[in-house]
C-alpha cells in the first residue's frame, strides 16, 4: 500500500514538473523572447527554463545593440559624406601653364642682356690723321625688346680705328624682321686723351661707320670703316621660345622619331 502511494507521487510529481515546462515554453518568456523576469514569477521557474529565457535575453540585447552599432554606423557615414572636408584635407590644384600652339609667326616681348661683337676695317681715313686699317669692339649691356622692335645700351670696349684703345657706352636700334639697324657711341676713356664719338648704320650683319676724335692733342682725326657685327643677344633671344609653347612641326618630327 505505501509502496503504491509512493509510485503515484512520484508519477504525480513528473508529471506536474513537465506540465509546467511545456507551459512555460508556450509563454512569450521562451527562447528568444523578453525573459521570464518580465512577465512575473520567474524566480519560480525550473533551472532549465530560467537558462533558457536569459539566453533568449542575451541574444534580443546583442541583436538590439547590433542594430544600434549599425544606425551609428550609418549615421556617421552619412554624415562624413555630408560634413566638407576640412582645410588640411584640401589639396591645392596643380598650377596651370598656359600653352599656346605656334601655327605662324611667334612675336616676344621682354628684357634680356645683351651682347655684340664687332669689327672691320678702314675705307677711308683723314689727310695726316693717325689710323689703323682695322678695328674690333665689344658690348656687353640689356637689351628690351617689342618684335620686331630692339633697343640696346651697354658698355663697350674698343681697339680703336683711330689709333688707341677706348672704353665708352653705345646705344643700338635694331629692326629684327627688316634687318635695318642704326647705333650711336661715345667713347670718354681714350689711351691718348681726349674723347670721341661715332655713328654707323647697317643691314643684316654688315654696316658703314664713321668716328672722329673730338678733343685731345689729336682732335679732328677720322675714319670711315666698313663694319661686321654679331649681335649675340639679339640671335639667342630670336631662337629661344617662350615657356609654353608648342611648335606644331616640332611636335610631329619628334613624333616620327619615336
Amino acid at each position: 500500500m505505501t509502496r503504491g502511494l509512493a509510485r503515484v507521487s512520484v508519477v504525480a510529481l513528473a508529471a506536474a514538473g513537465a506540465w509546467s515546462s511545456a507551459a512555460h515554453a508556450d509563454l512569450p518568456g521562451g527562447p528568444g523572447g523578453p525573459g521570464p523576469a518580465a512577465i512575473g514569477g520567474g524566480s519560480d521557474l525550473p533551472s532549465g527554463s530560467a537558462a533558457g529565457s536569459a539566453a533568449g535575453s542575451a541574444t534580443g540585447s546583442a541583436a538590439a545593440g547590433s542594430a544600434t552599432d549599425g544606425s551609428d554606423a550609418a549615421a556617421g557615414s552619412g554624415s562624413g559624406s555630408a560634413t566638407p572636408a576640412s582645410s588640411s584635407q584640401v589639396t591645392a590644384a596643380p598650377k596651370q601653364q598656359r600653352v599656346v600652339v605656334a601655327y605662324g609667326l611667334l612675336q616676344r616681348h621682354g628684357v634680356s642682356w645683351d651682347l655684340t661683337v664687332s669689327g672691320g676695317v678702314r675705307l677711308w681715313h683723314g689727310d695726316g690723321d693717325q689710323t689703323r686699317w682695322g678695328f674690333g669692339r665689344a658690348r656687353a649691356g640689356v637689351m628690351m625688346f617689342r618684335e620686331p622692335t630692339f633697343v640696346l645700351v651697354g658698355i663697350t670696349g674698343q681697339y680703336s680705328p683711330l689709333g688707341s684703345t677706348a672704353l665708352g657706352i653705345e646705344a643700338e636700334y635694331l629692326n629684327l624682321w627688316s634687318g635695318a639697324w642704326g647705333q650711336v657711341g661715345f667713347d670718354a676713356l681714350d689711351s691718348v686723351g681726349g674723347v670721341s664719338t661715332r655713328a654707323s648704320v647697317g643691314y643684316a650683319l654688315f654696316g658703314v661707320e664713321y668716328q672722329r676724335r673730338l678733343s685731345g692733342t689729336r682732335s679732328g682725326d677720322q675714319a670711315l670703316l666698313l663694319e661686321l657685327q654679331v649681335p649675340l643677344g639679339v640671335i639667342k633671344q630670336s631662337f629661344t621660345d617662350p615657356e609654353g609653347v608648342i611648335h606644331p612641326e616640332k611636335m610631329k618630327m619628334k613624333t616620327s622619331r619615336r
